[in-house]
């Protein structure tokens, strides 16, 4: 009887440690492309529109050969669902070589939450202008949960 109540337990252990593992949802991949003060995220349900704002800086690069100029430099932005549905902050890292534009880079989540669970992920982002307006194209996977 000792041995039964001894692998019940473990078998109790181990049902509690997989059974979470296996019922994780994993990411989903999105596409969030930011314009001058708005974002369309299709793939975000329940946030899929909203603004943003970014306090105004300037970069000025140095004198000089622009073409060897490298500039790392890390940004924050909060996107805002519209409806209220939440919001998440973005930390992105362009990589500016030489002319500011096109730039890339990684991104992540450092914070949010969208219709009251935490927001998660990781991608990677294209700068440029597209048709004359600043656009920025922000893909990779997110979790919501």
């Amino acid at each position: 009887m000792k041995r039964s109540a001894i692998f019940f337990v473990v078998l109790t252990l181990v049902a509690v440690a997989v059974v979470p593992a296996a019922m994780a949802v994993p990411p989903d991949s999105v596409t969030i492309t930011a314009t001058p003060g708005a974002f369309a995220a299709p793939d975000i349900e329940g946030c899929e529109t909203g603004t943003w704002e970014m306090p105004d800086t300037l970069l000025r690069p140095p004198a000089g050969n622009l073409d060897k100029m490298i500039l790392n430099i890390k940004v924050e932005r909060t996107f805002v669902c519209n409806g209220g549905g939440g919001e998440f902050t973005l930390r992105f890292l362009p990589k500016v070589r030489g002319v500011p534009v096109p730039q890339a880079g990684p991104w992540r989540v450092v914070d949010g939450s969208i219709g009251g669970y935490d927001v998660h992920g990781t991608g990677s982002f294209v700068f440029d202008i597209i048709d004359g307006v600043p656009t920025e194209v922000f893909t990779g996977k997110m979790h919501i949960g």
